[in-house]
């Protein structure tokens, strides 16, 4: 494949294909700088795979030739250098080796920096150290979420390769209230670009930031007018959820600045075609050099872009990686009458196996004719075979099946932790019946309802209902909280909830002694309940939550824990007690825990030790006298006399 240049002038601001109708801007000499754009390394990716742990390192040197051989400026990274916080030494000491190899060069940079005293003040640290572009090729990189600063000093890998003299850590956050940026300011001739970055934060976090306003630019010196800025980015660009990625508009509307081009890391499909966006500024996605899932998107080719600017233009070119190794997915399904398969024969299962088999050696075949166009390609393939058994055909022994291409496909067992599977089955039939199914139990006011987020629509849903089905004593804003917290992270906090409203209940009526009034103060508690405000409802949600987690890890019940304890958690001081004062849970005695009893108490309180276990298994004293000899006979230790005493 040829290196395929993509134009990106100024172009009709009316037509909607910009690209086709723009010009290339002519080389001048001194004043282009070039710029090489990569993202998402992931140097270390699959290290206990020996077939695969070098797949990373190769790819990120073919990026550095490439980089040498267009004789670029500079070269800026999209996060995910590598792809873990911690990396084993063995990555991070090739890392270094291959920066240094292919980094140095004979001549002084070209490039500029200009100082801005606003980095030191805002930062406490330059992010561009001069003494890098004296005879070396610039590395300038944000952090991603898999290598995001972490620990004691809120450092990262990146770090390190700065403090090295290797790589620029630019776009790092220091505060999670505000993020003002501030711009690497780079000069080249007449050529001067302002270099913004954000490093990964987590999504949801950064678009409440977003939506507050705390999200804004410095401006270069001189304003906008006369500088290229650029912006880099790490985050989700596609929809996932509420609140859990980055909307394009959110650039150009709540940022205080002008953008001319946007580098977009994390996403891995490749997308270097520069987008318009409102005629505004444009979007490149470089995407990953190396597959880290056997997805659609990865198998999509490679490329690394090449960035030329002079003055205010620009133009992208497109560089192929060819070390990246290859992947193909293919989707069947055995019902089809061409394969002639009947669920029926009693030797079904051979056949079944027979077929899948020849349908993967047709790829593993196919991939091979490739390889020969590419001979720094690694030989085994990554293949991913779905198969469609609806209509009553068996599916196969996964593990079994896939120890037949050891030697012919890299994602198999043999080859280290399985994260991939070379083959999978499923019931696209048994799936949809489910589906119907569960749509069957739904609400049906939710499905009639066009809300953007279903959070919405089961809120305005229980908030109408009424009689028997609406709410008397819960709110609708706690139980969505609770919704997406078991959407998120897994935890179903809504019993807690339950729990926490009874204590409530029990607490509002343990003063009423005629019953004749009982329905009387019930109403007045479900009016107090209904006009709970925001505060009130957040931290309601949060002691759900806390007590979940409670009850996972300390194995306890939110019964457990006293009333007045969970008022006290919910007034948003926290408790006013030390941990030793706090109220303990119900039925069990001040001290126990994992150790033995017998170490707390004095030789002569030795009748003390079974009284908590004791009337569980009898009320009379010679069995829990039996009871506490059988113990000591099996620990080793002899019993204690009163004489001894």
């Amino acid at each position: 494949m040829n290196d395929t240049e993509v134009e990106g002038n100024q172009a009709d601001m009316g037509s909607q294909k910009k690209e086709a109708n723009e010009s290339l801007v002519p080389d001048v000499e001194g004043n282009t700088m070039k710029i090489l754009i990569a993202s998402d390394c992931h140097i270390g990716y699959m290290e206990k795979d020996p077939e695969r742990r070098n797949d990373s390192l190769t790819t990120f040197e073919e990026v550095l030739q490439h980089a040498n051989h267009h004789k670029v400026d500079m070269i800026l990274l999209g996060g995910d250098l590598f792809h873990s916080n911690n990396p084993s030494r063995y990555f991070r000491y090739h890392c270094m080796r291959l920066l240094r190899q292919y980094c140095r060069r004979e001549e002084p940079s070209p490039i500029e920096y200009v100082e801005d005293p606003r980095e030191l003040d805002r930062y406490n640290w330059i992010p561009v150290k001069s003494s890098l572009l004296t005879h070396q090729t610039p590395v300038f990189s944000i952090h991603g979420n898999h290598d995001n600063p972490s620990g004691l000093g809120n450092l990262c890998s990146l770090d390190v390769l700065s403090e090295a003299g290797l790589v620029n850590h630019f776009g790092r956050s220091t505060s999670h209230d505000a993020i003002r940026m501030t711009p690497v300011l780079i000069k080249k001739g007449q050529t001067k670009v302002a270099l913004y970055g954000m490093g990964a934060i987590t999504d949801k976090a950064l678009h409440v930031l977003f939506d507050k306003g705390c999200v804004s630019m410095e401006n270069p010196p001189g304003g906008y007018g006369t500088w290229f800025t650029m912006f880099v980015i790490h985050q989700n660009r596609a929809y996932r959820g509420d609140k859990e990625f980055i909307p394009e508009s959110f650039l150009d509307e709540k940022l205080n600045g002008s953008l001319d081009l946007v580098v977009w890391g994390h996403e891995h499909d490749c997308q270097l075609d520069p987008v318009w966006y409102r005629n505004k500024f444009k979007i490149i996605q470089p995407g990953s050099t190396i597959a880290t899932s056997i997805v659609r998107g990865e198998t999509y080719p490679k490329h690394v872009a090449v960035l030329k600017i002079c003055g205010k233009q620009m133009t992208c070119l497109k560089v192929p990686l060819t070390t990246v190794r290859p992947m193909y997915i293919k989707n069947i399904a055995l019902k089809l009458a061409e394969h002639r398969l009947n669920p029926c024969d009693v030797d079904i299962n051979s056949k079944v196996e027979e077929f899948c088999a020849a349908q993967i050696n047709k790829m593993v075949s196919s991939i091979t004719r490739d390889n020969s166009q590419y001979p720094k390609r690694p030989a085994l393939p990554l293949i991913k075979l779905r198969v469609d058994v609806s209509g009553g055909y068996p599916p196969l022994n996964k593990r079994r099946f896939a120890q037949k291409f050891v030697d012919k496909v890299a994602n198999v067992k043999a080859h280290g932790y399985d994260e991939q599977n070379l083959i999978d089955f499923t019931d696209k039939e048994l799936r949809s019946k489910a589906g119907r199914a569960r749509a069957n139990r739904v609400v049906p006011e939710i499905l009639e309802q066009k809300k953007e987020f279903i959070e919405d629509a089961v809120k305005e849903t229980l908030d109408k209902a009424k009689g028997s089905k609406g709410l008397k004593v819960l709110s609708s804003d706690v139980l969505v909280n609770l919704l997406k917290e078991y959407v998120v992270n897994e935890n179903n906090a809504h019993p807690q909830l339950v729990d926490i409203v009874m204590g409530q209940a029990r607490n509002f009526l343990q003063d009423t002694t005629e019953e004749k009034f009982l329905e009387d103060e019930f109403k007045k508690f479900r009016q107090m309940r209904k006009d709970i405000q925001g505060s009130e409802i957040d931290r309601e949600s949060k002691l759900a939550v806390a007590l979940t987690k409670r009850t996972t890890k300390g194995r306890k019940s939110a019964d457990s824990v006293s009333y007045d304890y969970q008022m006290e958690m919910m007034s948003g001081a926290g408790p006013s007690t030390s941990k030793r004062d706090r109220p303990r849970p119900l039925g069990r005695p001040k001290g126990s825990g994992r150790g033995v009893a017998s170490k707390r108490l004095k030789p002569d309180d030795s009748s003390q030790i079974t009284t908590r276990r004791s009337p569980r298994f009898s009320s009379d004293s010679s069995s829990s006298e039996e009871s506490s000899t059988s113990k000591q006979g099996k620990s080793g230790a002899t019993p204690m006399s009163s004489d001894e005493d």
